[in-house]
């Protein structure tokens, strides 16, 4: 006897992930640790709720929501992992490109880029020079989901 497929549910969304470190620093161990859980708790809680209103579904109705979450999941702890990469220290603060003087950490800007786990999101150092008025961000050439180098 075969079984009626169920519908499959509204993907629950995961917490945004958080916020970049704070001044261009890596993550600490602790924060690291802390990220990385938390997106695991998150999909363990994701699909025992998705299984608790689902619980008849076939091996394809899992396999697929499975799929939704571990990508979402990946996402996160790529983050995670490139916000506490070591190229995340401030090396010496980069030059302005019109008057060649000390530029200033302003801020953390977030932005993404596109890897083999998904979009990748995390903060980059925005830098402002207080003798041209101008910005520079992100300093150094984006990474690359070829390998290109995390800057």
């Amino acid at each position: 006897m075969r079984r009626k497929p169920t519908k499959p549910a509204e993907p629950t969304q995961l917490t945004e992930p958080a916020a970049p470190a704070a001044s261009g620093q890596p993550l600490s161990t602790e924060e690291l640790d802390a990220r990385l859980r938390a997106a695991a708790d998150e999909m363990i809680a994701e699909v025992k709720a998705w299984q608790a209103v689902h619980p008849e579904a076939t091996l394809s109705e899992i396999e697929m929501e499975l799929l939704k979450v571990r990508q979402r999941v990946t996402e996160q702890m790529g983050a995670a992992l490139v916000e506490a990469h070591p190229s995340r220290r401030p090396k010496e603060k980069p030059a302005c490109p019109t008057c060649r003087r000390p530029m200033r950490f302003k801020d953390d800007l977030e932005t993404g880029v596109q890897s083999q786990v998904g979009v990748i999101r995390y903060g980059r150092g925005y830098y402002y020079c207080p003798h041209c008025k101008g910005g520079l961000f992100p300093p150094g050439s984006p990474p690359t989901a070829s390998g290109g180098e995390l800057q």
